[in-house]
């Protein structure tokens, strides 16, 4: 009986475990065998290689969106709910009072609507390639029983609606707003001028090294790197003055409070990602062709972002990786080009410190105070008897994005109506102007799959308006090249680095866009881009915003010094591991062991600097490299935190930091 006891147990655990696992293998898509897809005009062929990459040869155009629609739905149904959700603001609908935030965030940033209008101007192409890849969606999941569903699915009790081509607009959407970080500069900076001043602002708000490498060939006679251009300042004295007002001002001490967990990738904070591409002329390389190589990063997401797929059909012969939700090759190759991207960091964005009067829903502006668009929308909230009110505030600027304090994780709190307002005085909250809010973005990549030759690739990007991006280049007939896209903005004030003063009247130049740089087959043999500054001297403002050069410099350390490089060097190159900007952070490091040695130090310190003074630098899985990097968070730390204080610090160095 004992023995029963013991091991009866055991047996019912060994039974749940097989069955949970039983069950959960149904959510597997098969790899071999036939499937009848109603909507197929043609079989299909799909081919998974030993990497499960799908390969699907079909025999028109048509069918192969329909199989991209597929292959997602088959492996990512789940990730395309999210982002679909995301983009909607309906995640709370079904994850409950955390998410709220986030619906709150994307609500107001209206990339659904402007999703719809994207698709009122679509082209035939996009219609036809984005109406075949729902059918297909549609598809596999309508096929799906309850537990052949994704077990996010299957865990919150929700059955996957219909997808529409909207949603695809709307999933492309979510991932330019990802890229179009700098409206996260413009609020650290106006936070680092309320409390230390605006000269402050510009000297802490990042200056590229006027000997960091740019993308472009530098030219002659260029002013030194972050020098103003004439006319321009960081900062209007008069939006730096609301900024300071007590009933509107920086609240040093708000918190960013909690984050639904594997969500940190949507938060307005976040750090930014950086990512590098290159490509190599064949007079540098052992075949006598060019290389290209990209390496995009993104904040770590499960599953990725990426979903890599190759499409065969007559006219078409795309490889590459996907987003899922789009049936379109994002970064890859055909049969006569390959592209690379990474982001540009182009300031298309500018923030508006607004005069906001609450009861009488009305802003001030430069002629006085004017009716605000509000509009009353009801989110739906899991666990709920009543969705939670939310009032949608917009102004000629754009809407209404975040209060002056540091939370600026969730829209100001007045937009969520709790009762009378009255005798509430006005607040002052920033509007967002983004030129991506009524781009366009997925034709491009339409284009982009299909094109066959520079001129047909400088097409696509020049239509890649919705998202900044450095394009990299090469062809079968030996070209290599480098091309900017998005909409840049023409500004009749100030250079977009810090907030400006709503009721200023400082703006844009509606409808004016400058020409952006084309470089085809450079001198030099190679271009590289790290999300570093473009080119000094240049007839455009892109931004101040660059990321710190020390990738650049690694690649063109490396790169102009290749002759006869083989795919396999490139290749190490891209896992290349030293940090070149370890050395500015430990320049004084063996002072500092001197000092420890001469003092009397206790061991353990002299023993962590003799560590640091010996690290070759480069960054791999040794203790070392732990060491350095709790060395340069001190470092950032002691500099800066007695004088900006814990909250401003963390804010700042979430920005700043980020390289």
């Amino acid at each position: 009986m004992k023995r029963l006891l013991v091991t009866g147990p055991i047996f019912m655990l060994l039974a749940l475990s097989g069955g949970a696992w039983w069950w959960a293998r149904q959510s597997l898509p098969a790899l071999d065998g036939e499937q009848a897809m109603p909507g197929l005009r043609e079989p299909v062929e799909a081919v998974f290689d030993a990497y499960g990459v799908p390969h699907l040869y079909a025999r028109d155009p048509e069918d192969a969106w329909f199989a991209a629609g597929v292959m997602h739905a088959r492996e990512r149904l789940w990730q395309m709910e999210l982002y679909r959700r995301v983009a909607a603001g309906r995640l709370s609908e079904v994850m409950g009072e955390g998410t709220l935030p986030i619906d709150k965030r994307f609500l107001s940033l209206g990339l659904r609507a402007a999703a719809e209008a994207e698709w009122r101007r679509a082209g035939p192409e996009l219609r036809t390639a984005l109406e075949r890849y729902t059918e297909g969606v549609n598809a596999q999941a309508g096929r799906l029983r309850l537990r052949e569903r994704p077990l996010e699915m299957q865990l919150l009790r929700i059955a996957p609606a219909e997808w529409t081509p909207v949603d695809s607009l709307a999933v492309g959407r979510l991932l330019a707003w990802r890229l179009a970080e700098n409206h996260q500069a413009e609020l650290v900076r106006a936070a680092v001028a309320a409390k230390l001043g605006t000269d402050a602002a510009r000297e802490l708000g990042g200056r590229y090294p006027s000997d960091g490498p740019t993308v472009l060939a530098p030219s002659s006679g260029e002013p030194p790197a972050g020098t103003p251009p004439d006319g321009r300042t960081l900062l209007r004295d008069e939006a730096q003055g609301l900024a300071r007002r007590p009933d509107g001002g920086i609240n040093p001490v708000a918190g960013a409070g909690s984050w639904p967990a594997g969500l940190e990738w949507l938060r307005p904070t976040a750090k930014r990602g950086n990512s590098n591409n290159w490509v190599v002329s064949g007079a540098r390389t052992a075949s006598g062709r060019p290389i290209l190589a990209n390496d995009p990063h993104l904040i770590v997401e499960f599953p990725s972002v990426w979903y890599e797929m190759h499409l065969v059909a007559a006219g078409l012969d795309v490889a590459g990786v996907t987003i899922p939700g789009l049936p379109f090759v994002i970064i890859g190759h055909n049969r006569n080009i390959a592209w690379g991207f990474t982001n540009s960091n182009a300031d298309v964005q500018d923030l508006y410190l607004e005069r906001i009067d609450v009861v009488r829903k009305r802003y001030l502006s430069a002629s006085g105070w004017q009716p605000a668009r509000v509009e009353r929308v009801e989110i739906p909230v899991r666990g709920r008897a009543t969705p939670e009110p939310f009032d949608v505030w917009s102004t000629s600027h754009g809407p209404i994005l975040a209060s002056p304090s540091l939370d600026w994780d969730a829209p100001p709190a007045w937009m969520t109506p709790t009762g009378d307002t009255a005798g509430t005085a006005p607040v002052s909250a920033y509007a967002l102007r983004w030129e991506g809010a009524t781009a366009d973005a997925a034709a491009a990549f339409e284009r982009l799959d299909r094109a066959d030759d520079w001129t047909s690739f400088v097409a696509a990007i020049d239509s890649l308006d919705a998202s900044s991006q450095n394009a990299v280049y090469a062809d079968v007939d030996g070209n290599i090249g480098y091309a900017l896209s998005g909409r840049l903005p023409v500004r009749t004030a100030g250079d977009g680095t810090m907030p400006q003063a709503g009721a200023g009247g400082a703006g844009w130049v509606e409808g004016a866009h400058p020409t952006l740089p084309r470089v085809l087959n450079p001198a030099a043999g190679y271009l590289t881009s790290s999300n570093n500054e473009i080119g000094r001297g240049l007839p455009v403002f892109i931004t101040r915003d660059w990321s710190a050069p020390f990738r650049a410099a690694r690649l063109r350390e490396v790169l102009s010094a290749a002759t006869g490089a083989s795919l396999q060097e490139l290749t190490t190159l891209q896992n290349d591991t030293r940090g070149l900007g370890a050395a500015h952070v430990l320049a004084g490091v063996k002072q500092a062991l001197a000092a420890a040695r001469s003092q009397g130090a206790e061991a353990v310190a002299v023993d962590a600097l003799e560590r640091l003074a010996g690290w070759d630098q480069v960054v791999d899985g040794r203790p070392v490299v732990t060491l350095y990097e709790a060395f340069e968070d001190a470092v950032w730390r002691r500099t800066f935190v007695d004088e900006m204080d814990e909250p401003l610090f963390r804010r700042f160095y979430e920005w700043a930091g980020a390289e």
